[in-house]
């Protein structure tokens, strides 16, 4: 058999166009007609399609081979392009066809452009995108979000409409469980949440941690939103079944927000909720060293004897963590509480009194603010604060006991007297407190249990 051979007569024809999209083009060939391809494949004609630089004006092979079919893929939508074919014989001589002209179809409208068009609000391409009706309004992007769960955590309220009129599920679901409320919610837009609830959003969805939209409302901490949510009958105590934490407690655990604790706790959520640990929301505030959140719960009633499940209170939380807010709870611990009341003239009159706590590990005196004239007394320990206090330089000794501690003198004018037992701590003299004080009355009370802890024990002189 001999081998082909390239006649003049025989160049071949252009490749012809098959299957066209926005991204391919399909070229075939075939000159099987001319000459039949028989033996060995190296007495076969060898083929090459070549493409068009636009411009350069020169061409580059994008296929060579046996075969009589290829597929140019990778182009761009709406682009015209330009083939030759290419036949080489094995003796080496070769013949170019004619250039084929082809241009690429417009790219079909497709979830990417869908997404993309909310991405970057804009409203005519989406209308446009819906009216064609070859994409959902529902499909997911690749993060597992919808269309209207990107719009709502955007705040683009013109789309979020545009999407529901067009039959959006408003309570479709993301990976994690969240739904297009919790997400306008923790992004603080009151006008998108107000939409989705008018047309069937739920308060009682939870996600996947069984979260509530005001768990994640008191996590973005946006004060308009949650006031709004609780006027619209959102349940303000709801429990996840992670940590057992009410939106209180995630204020306390996260953010520790002033504004939407006292929101909350108005809207009527317990102060002294526990979460699965036994922890409360001072417990959890205390642990994250909230100090202004520490005080507006203590304020609204939380109770700081209460223990977790380890027997740990909020003062053993704070000091061994470290927290400031230890001072809070000093007289909150003791088991009782020794009180001198010590009366003396004051030209001013204040109508209120001043409450001084002596904490001796570290001969630290913390003195309670004072009250507003007329206030109703409260002693409130979250009101304190520091003040510097030297021991007596004339460390008076009286009533020594076998147990070698000796009594603290007032003075000579005032009574009764303390009996310090078995500790080292410096002498205070209470004529030196009583000076750091205001008011027609001052109040002296010594945390017996904290002392204890440090190795002092106190008793009253009978």
């Amino acid at each position: 058999m001999e081998p082909q051979t390239i006649t003049p007569s025989s160049r071949p024809h252009p490749p012809v166009v098959g299957k066209v999209t926005h991204h391919s083009i399909e070229l075939y060939w075939d000159l099987e007609k001319k000459a039949k391809r028989q033996g060995p494949q190296e007495q076969w004609c060898r083929f090459a399609i070549e493409e068009e630089d636009p411009k350069m004006h020169t061409y580059g092979i994008i296929y060579t081979g046996y075969a009589t079919k290829h597929v140019v893929e990778g182009l761009e939508p709406r682009t015209l392009y330009r083939f030759r074919l290419k036949v080489t014989s094995p003796s080496g001589e070769y013949e170019y066809s004619p250039v084929v002209s082809v241009s690429t179809t417009r790219e079909p409208i497709s979830s990417e452009h869908f997404h993309r068009a909310v991405n970057v609000n804009d409203e005519d391409l989406l209308v446009q995108i819906l009216q064609g009706g070859n994409v959902k309004v529902d499909v997911p992007n690749k993060f597992g979000f919808t269309a209207l769960m990107v719009a709502a955590q955007k705040g683009f309220t013109r789309l979020v409409k545009i999407l529901v009129s067009n039959g959006t599920d408003v309570n479709l679901k993301n990976g994690s469980g969240k739904d297009s409320l919790m997400l306008a919610c923790y992004a603080g837009h009151l006008e998108v949440v107000k939409y989705l609830r008018r047309h069937g959003a739920s308060w009682e969805t939870r996600d996947l941690g069984g979260c509530t939209a005001l768990h994640w409302a008191a996590d973005g901490g946006h004060c308009n939103v949650i006031e709004w949510m609780l006027k619209d009958g959102c349940e303000v105590d709801a429990v996840d079944t992670g940590s057992g934490w009410t939106p209180l407690m995630r204020v306390s655990a996260v953010s520790g927000n002033q504004g939407v604790a006292s929101l909350l706790i108005d809207a009527g959520a317990d102060v002294n909720v526990r979460d699965k640990d036994g922890k409360t929301p001072l417990m959890v505030a205390v642990l994250n060293n909230h100090e202004e959140l520490v005080q507006l719960l203590l304020d609204k009633g939380a109770d700081a004897s209460v223990k977790n499940e380890f027997g740990k209170g909020v003062l053993e939380m704070a000091r061994v963590f470290d927290r400031q807010v230890w001072m809070f709870f000093l007289p909150l611990k003791a088991d009782f509480v020794v009180i001198l009341k010590l009366k003396k003239k004051y030209n001013q009159n204040l109508g209120s009194h001043s409450a001084v706590f002596v904490y001796l590990e570290c001969g630290l005196l913390i003195r309670r603010k004072e009250k507003k004239a007329n206030a109703k007394e409260v002693v409130s320990p979250h009101t304190w604060a520091p003040l510097t206090a030297k021991p007596s330089e004339t460390k008076q000794k009286t009533g020594c006991d076998s147990h070698g501690g000796c009594s603290i003198s007032p003075g000579p004018q005032e009574e009764p007297k303390l009996t310090q037992i078995g500790c080292d701590v410096p002498h205070l003299r209470l004529s030196e407190l009583e000076s750091q004080g205001k008011g027609h009355e001052q109040w002296v009370l010594i945390n017996i249990t904290v002392l204890y802890e440090v190795g002092c024990y106190f008793k009253k002189n009978v």
